[in-house]
């Protein structure tokens, strides 16, 4: 479902994923910075709390024309 950068990435997926643990995700294109993914993907980055191992955007509704950013990170807790 949709939900934003701050709930879904931080409070959600790296607080219940294990050290070294995997998260892979999409996100459509059309809200990756209107709702901020951008800037908390980085920040995730730059604090040390994920690293990533890919990110690119490729199509995801084909048939509308839809693209979205495809991310794998490892989490890293300390």
């Amino acid at each position: 479902g949709l939900v934003g950068s701050e709930m879904c990435i931080r409070d959600r997926f790296v607080r219940i994923t294990k050290h070294e643990g995997l998260i892979c995700f999409t996100i459509n294109e059309a809200i990756y910075k209107e709702y901020g993914f951008d800037e908390k993907i980085a920040e995730l980055e730059t604090k040390g709390q994920w690293t990533r191992i890919a990110f690119f955007k490729s199509d995801y509704i084909a048939s509308k024309d839809v693209g979205a950013w495809l991310g794998l990170y490892k989490v890293i807790k300390v």
